[in-house]
């Protein structure tokens, strides 16, 4: 088992997926050399994404498991397969088809994809977010009071991802494979249509949550991100049950791959009595409040978590040294006290929907060990560890290079979709998410635990794997007017088909709607 075991968690990102895309080809190929063999030194096993991130987690995964070339994979994803040019056909009842991503995906799966050589034999574990637009229905059992009936728009959808799979593992079965679901996750509401997606086969999955799905099990849903835009508590969900068995020195790191980080903005804006908001501004600025506020309250938990860990374990070492004075009979009396206090526990916990890990046998633990046990089990975090928190962003290179993240990030333009109209823009993007992820490794593999022999191995192999060229010098700064003059069809095409949208449901919505219609 890998003493450095890494969690990445992608949050959606529109076109800038290609920046994401980079970063991941760049500690895909880092880790690679260290991930070979019975005796893995270093894995990636567990990746959560929302919208574009789901994608982007789904294919790297299989660039890690099967042992594919992640750059060519990268690029086909967002820089030379994801064009609006693409994105314009088949257009049905939406601005944007879905139609062509199927399409792409297809192709990107494919088993004679381009080999980069040997395969990461730990399974991945992934979680994508989508939101559902039924909602289910969850029943929130509470001691000693009747039970509130609440609904849930986020569904994660969680699969682990075996060394070995072939194309149709993630292809099949139609409208619930693993593309179909990532797919979904990145359907943006501003953009495409909703997705179908089939869940019956985990009925089973929803009710040990609590959660019910309507008969048949059919839903439709949109863009995850737009309500866990950054899902680390999901990835958090996943590694806590990857590392309950782990040995006590594993070293977990959660690696977020952030392109575009909301800092609060400088100067008087948004806190100027003397300039209120606009209507429009203050709707896009209320977008991307909603969409980034989750990752705020998972960091906030994280630190929580780290913190009372650290305070139990000095609580449990003082207090086991006062139970070791005890007599013995004090000690028996203590001991039958603790195993009242645990079995009611475990059968409250086992009671509440979504805990189904079996109670551990308390038989031959010591009056200390009991109250360790009472103590994580009521706290609930039994089998919690510590974990660090690293970020790969454009924040640090932007400042050494005396510029801001929107001079470097190319296709953050027209709410992160300008990337879609302009190969040039995803290829600058893509080329600094690696550049990025280079940067950061110097200092930010050692803190996850690699040694120094280890990282100088890692950047080698992640340097050879592709030679940045700092296209953002030259695409950068690129303007919304410079794309609407070298791509005046494919903005105009967009916008006609996003009139014609718009006129054909506010004629059907007025049809369903009148009570004179006949």
């Amino acid at each position: 088992m890998a003493r450095v075991r890494l969690a990445l968690t992608i949050s959606g990102a529109v076109a800038l997926g290609a920046f994401e895309g980079g970063v991941l080809a760049a500690l895909i190929n880092a880790i690679r050399p260290l991930s070979q063999g019975d005796d893995e030194e270093v894995v990636i096993d567990a990746i959560g994404g929302a919208s574009a991130g789901s994608m982007t987690a789904l294919l790297a995964a299989r660039c890690l498991t099967g042992g594919y070339d992640p750059v060519p994979v990268m690029q086909e994803a967002w820089v030379t397969g994801d064009s609006i040019q693409h994105l314009l056909h088949n257009l049905g009842d939406s601005p944007l088809s879905a139609d062509d991503l199927r399409k792409l995906a297809e192709h990107l799966f494919r088993d004679d994809a381009p080999k980069a050589g040997g395969s990461q034999r730990s399974p991945v574990q992934v979680a994508m977010t989508l939101a559902c637009l039924r909602g289910l229905e969850y029943d929130a059992q509470q001691p000693n009071r009747p039970g509130i009936t609440a609904t849930t728009y986020v569904d994660v959808v969680t699969l682990e991802v075996q060394p070995g799979w072939n194309a149709s593992s993630f292809l099949q079965p139609d409208r619930s494979s693993p593309a179909d679901v990532s797919i979904a996750s990145g359907a943006n509401e501003m953009a495409f249509p909703p997705q179908l997606l089939a869940r019956e086969a985990d009925r089973a999955k929803y009710e040990a949550q609590g959660l019910t799905i309507p008969e048949g099990g059919y839903l439709w849903y949109t863009d995850g991100g737009t309500i866990d835009n950054e899902p680390l508590g999901h990835t958090l969900d996943l590694t806590n049950d990857l590392d309950r068995n782990c040995p006590d020195d594993t070293v977990r790191t959660h690696v977020l791959i952030h392109p575009d980080p909301a800092g609060s903005p400088s100067g008087m804006d948004w806190c100027d009595p003397a300039n209120p908001p606009t209507w429009l501004s203050t709707l896009l600025r209320a977008d991307h409040l909603q969409r980034t506020q989750s990752l705020y309250d998972d960091l906030r938990n994280v630190i929580k978590t780290n913190t009372r860990l650290l305070w139990m374990d000095q609580v449990l070492e003082s207090i086991s040294q006062v139970i070791s004075g005890f007599s013995e009979e004090d000690q028996d009396r203590l001991a039958v006290a603790l195993r009242s206090v645990i079995a009611s526990i475990d059968g409250d916990r086992l009671g509440l929907a979504g805990s189904h890990d079996p109670p551990e046998p308390t038989a031959g633990l010591e009056p200390s060990a009991l109250f360790e046990r009472a103590i994580r089990t009521a706290s609930g975090t039994s089998g919690k560890r510590p974990v660090g928190v690293e970020v790969i962003s454009p924040v640090r290179l932007a400042g050494q290079q005396g510029r801001s993240v929107a001079q470097m990030l190319a296709g953050e333009i027209l709410g992160h979709f300008g990337g879609f109209f302009d190969e040039n823009l995803r290829a600058s993007d893509f080329d600094l998410g690696y550049e990025c992820a280079l940067e950061w490794m110097t200092a930010g593999l050692p803190r996850c635990g690699l040694t120094a022999d280890q990282t100088k191995q890692a950047i080698a192999a992640a340097s050879d794997g592709y030679k940045v060229q700092q296209l953002w010098k030259k695409w950068g700064e690129t303007s919304l007017g410079q794309v609407s003059s070298h791509h005046p069809m494919a903005l105009a095409g967009l916008l006609a088909q996003i009139g014609r949208v718009s006129a054909q449901d506010a004629i059907g919505i007025h049809h369903r709607h009148n009570p004179f219609r006949t």
